[in-house]
């Protein structure tokens, strides 16, 4: 009997049925092994399958012996006539499918040999690899970490700088490893208050790790309360209760770092980042904390304000070394800030003043700070000196690789040598390191719309904008995209929404008077006080005779200087050689008292100016470094039509009319115009050629069609008359 059974399960193909269905089952498991973690599945999704097909298994044996398939369909076997029945050649057909089956597994066990699915481990699913592994790139084998803002648990919630203070110090002591990938301040703290989940805002940082924690501060007690999390899975890998009498403040920060970094087991390098072995004083502490949440702000206000209490911490900590630094750091961003020449120039000289009181006595202890190389890197550059810029930028990368400042401050170096590719590459990892940063972000869209990039561009700078809403640098970069790419009258409406918000904002009053002469509106000029306003609007109508009154009644004026270029403009104009002549020495011995290297750069209205009265000596270097500028931005691509007039006036001084007429044609296909296009000494030389009046009434066109884009905005604002 048990012979007929075991025969009977063999003719009604049970065994092979069975055979069939296992291996079907095992190469499912083997596919799952390699989509499941590239789908982001969940780890229980091959456990789920393995019981899914067991509970399958008797289902498919019992079915295998009750019924039959059949030309008819499925029938009970005990209902089919044995003469009749299909099962020898279903068998064959299941022999072929086995076959081909075990032909694919085979193949399988060749590619991944390895192959052994840990199916009942809770653990995600062991990515496996072919025979020829691509190497682990540096990017890959460096573990990410974002440190949030602690949160202020303190009884009266009045600790927040302090809070930020402490997260901040754990950070840059966290970064000083190039073992260890750091989100910056700018970027990890823009999640402020977020209660968003962790592992989301870890995978918007791009990071492997969060440390969150809270502070609570009371009388001269301090608990602190830390939390590292794995973003992966959102579980907690390193938690830690610190409490301390607060003189003992950075031993705590300088513990509560060294244990995350054991407990990812990574070795710390360096020291302190405030650079000194003495302890702070805690009056000196708290008004360093909250100059650095204003000097984050970055408006001109914040940096004022955060240079009061930087020199407030240092008068009560006289050797604060950090708060030195951030202090000269300040006072440089403050300087772009200037309103004007003189504003600026001012600002420069405390600028210098601060780094001959306080860092350069540190030259020596602080040698291996990557902040205070960092600045004084920032500041040599500034100051025209490049070669050593580099040397300082350079070494405060080897120092931080997680450093964006100086990926950013490098990049102007590279603009300066006109490698333009490599200044790219430095903005972008700048902004890779600190995407929340708005001098970064507005330097990035920059770039991005001299490469022809301007959707990119308005990426960043409407992510300014959620990020900071109604930032002045945020406004800063949108005007600047828009007149970049000659759309100079919705650059105008956005100006006249940020005086909204900034009234008194003294570079947005500038950059309005500019638009609003541009466009013509004399009655709009009249309204905004600017100093210059009806010289420009003169010149924009023309009115030589007008403006040159007016120049000189500002080369009268104390502020001589800010009219120099103005008047080397109006002086080749009208072919004045003697007032031009001494205008360029006057320029020139400027220029050399800032040490501006003006020979090596591409000064065309100078070099117009000097080729008039025969001032020779440094043409050629000047012309040189035009040609090779002009060159190199053809060569990479670096031309938004606002810079494409400089191809018109290099090839103007390169006496190739031909060339500079078809470079004004480019230009004005691309949308630009200039409002002073009919004063411009230098496109004046074109006047003899034959297309010189069809230009003019090309860019006069243009010109027409953005103050009808100006009127129809402006009527759109209007509140709807109609409107009950």
């Amino acid at each position: 009997m048990s012979t007929s059974f075991f025969s009977e399960l063999k003719r009604r193909n049970v065994f092979k049925v069975t055979g069939g269905y296992l291996l079907l089952g095992w190469l499912v498991l083997q596919i799952a092994d390699v989509v499941i973690p590239a789908l982001n599945l969940p780890a229980w999704t091959m456990s789920f399958l393995l019981m899914v097909g067991l509970f399958g298994l008797p289902f498919v044996i019992f079915f295998s012996w009750v019924y039959e398939l059949t030309p008819e369909g499925l029938k009970l076997t005990k209902d089919v006539d044995t003469q009749e029945s299909m099962t020898r050649v279903t068998g064959k057909k299941l022999e072929y499918m086995i076959i081909a089956g075990l032909s694919l597994a085979l193949l399988l066990v060749v590619i991944k040999p390895n192959f052994i699915p840990n199916i009942f481990s809770n653990d995600e699913p062991e990515v496996t690899t072919t025979a020829i592994e691509e190497p682990e790139t540096a990017e890959q084998s460096i573990p990410s970490i974002a440190v949030l803002p602690f949160a202020d648990f303190s009884p009266n919630k009045d600790q927040e700088y302090f809070s930020n203070g402490i997260s901040e110090e754990i950070l840059n002591l966290l970064a000083k490893t190039n073992r260890l990938q750091v989100a910056a301040r700018t970027s990890s703290f823009a999640f402020r208050g977020d209660n968003s989940d962790i592992k989301e805002i870890g995978r918007k940082l791009e990071v492997d790790t969060v440390l969150e924690g809270s502070i609570r501060k009371s009388n001269n007690k301090i608990r602190i309360t830390a939390q590292l999390i794995n973003v992966a899975d959102g579980y907690h890998i390193w938690s830690e209760t610190f409490d301390r009498e607060l003189e003992d403040i950075f031993a705590v920060q300088d513990e509560i770092s060294q244990s995350i970094l054991n407990s990812l087991k990574i070795h710390l390098l360096g020291d302190s980042s405030n650079g000194t072995d003495s302890k702070i004083n805690l009056d000196a502490y708290d008004n360093f904390l909250i100059a650095n949440e204003r000097l984050q702000r970055n408006s001109k206000e914040d940096l004022q304000s955060a240079i009061t209490l930087f020199n407030a911490a240092i008068k009560i900590q006289p050797d604060y070394d950090e708060a030195k630094i951030k202090l000269v750091l300040a006072s440089m961003l403050l300087e772009y800030k200037g309103s004007d020449y003189d504003e600026s120039e001012a600002q420069q000289k405390v600028t210098d003043s601060y780094i001959a009181q306080y860092l350069q006595p540190l030259q020596g202890k602080l040698n291996d700070n990557y902040q205070f190389n960092g600045v004084l890197g920032r500041y040599h550059q500034l100051r025209f000196r490049s070669e050593v810029a580099k040397e300082y930028l350079e070494k405060a990368i080897e120092l931080n690789s997680n450093y964006a400042d100086a990926y950013l401050w490098r990049a102007n170096l590279h603009y300066e040598k006109a490698d333009y590719k490599a200044m790219l590459a430095d903005r972008e990892t700048a902004y890779k390191l600190n995407p929340m940063s708005l001098e970064i972000s507005r330097e990035l869209a920059r770039d991005y719309r001299n490469f022809w990039q301007p959707d990119d561009a308005n990426k960043i700078i409407d992510r300014m904008f959620v990020l900071h809403p109604g930032h002045p640098d945020a406004f800063d970069a949108k005007v600047s995209n828009l007149t970049a790419m000659g759309k100079y009258a919705e650059a105008i409406l956005i100006l006249e929404e940020a005086l909204t918000i900034h009234p008194d904002n003294q570079r947005f009053k500038n950059w309005l008077v500019w638009g609003y002469a541009y466009l013509n509106k004399q009655d709009k000029v009249a309204e905004v006080d600017v100093d210059w306003a009806n010289y420009e609007l003169t010149m924009r109508q023309a009115n030589v005779e007008k403006a040159l009154a007016m120049l000189e009644t500002g080369l009268a004026s104390e502020e001589r200087e800010d009219w120099l270029f103005e008047a080397g403009l109006m002086y080749m104009l009208i072919n004045d050689a003697e007032k031009l002549k001494s205008t360029i020495v006057e320029s020139i011995a400027s220029l050399d008292t800032r040490n501006v290297p003006w020979q090596k750069r591409c000064f065309t209205y100078m070099i117009a100016a000097m080729q008039m009265v025969d001032m020779n000596d440094n043409i050629k270097t000047m012309m040189d470094n035009c040609r090779e500028t002009t060159e190199k931005r053809l060569e990479a691509g670096y031309l938004c039509p606002c810079s494409w007039y400089r191809l018109i006036e290099f090839a103007i001084l390169d006496n190739r009319h031909e060339d500079a007429v078809k470079r004004a044609e480019e230009w004005l296909d691309h949308g630009d115009s200039h409002h002073r296009l009919k004063t411009d000494p230098l496109f004046i030389r074109l006047e003899k050629h034959q297309k010189y009046d069809t230009l003019l009434k090309r860019n006069d066109a243009q010109l027409e069609r953005q103050i009808r884009i100006y009127d129809n905005g402006t009527e759109l604002r209007k509140p709807d008359a109609t409107a009950d």
